[in-house]
């Protein structure tokens, strides 16, 4: 019984339910939930592991499933579908194309999704309005992004 306390169990879910991170969806709003789990799967160009892992129903272990650039953009997808009005992104697309990073930040534009992101990579900066720079010593800078930032920042 103690032993059983250890292991920490995460529920696996259809592609479509961890796409749109909710509670398993009835015949009602399947056709609703995959026509909008298609839309946020090409937005972050991951529609093709429906074809690769058994199509929308398919029920596996996502997290041995997809690689870490998968699961990020996944957390993507699901930022698409519940379309917050502010989002907060610490490293979340570190280790996905800068191609497909910037692509992302102008798609969360598009639907009204204000981006704060954290980040090392200065190519993001052209994506953003303002930068905060902390220096680890209790100061900060908070500036408008301007031509010559992005261009110093690249």
């Amino acid at each position: 019984m103690a032993m059983a306390r250890l292991f920490h169990h995460k529920p696996q879910f259809a592609i479509l339910d961890e796409c749109t991170h909710s509670v398993s969806v009835d015949m009602e709003g399947y056709i609703g939930n995959h026509y909008a789990g298609v839309k946020y799967l090409d937005n972050v160009q991951l529609e093709h592991i429906l074809e690769r892992e058994g199509g929308w129903d398919s029920v596996q272990d996502w997290m041995d499933v997809l690689s870490v650039g998968e699961k990020q953009r996944m957390a993507m997808a699901r930022l698409f579908h519940h379309k917050p009005q502010f989002a907060i992104l610490d490293e979340c697309t570190h280790l996905v194309s800068v191609d497909m990073e910037g692509y992302i930040c102008n798609h969360y534009a598009g639907v009204g999704i204000t981006l704060f992101t954290l980040s090392h990579r200065k190519c993001l900066w052209k994506h953003h309005e303002y930068y905060l720079h902390l220096d680890g010593r209790r100061n900060y800078e908070f500036k408008q992004i301007t031509e010559d930032t992005v261009e110093f920042g690249s």
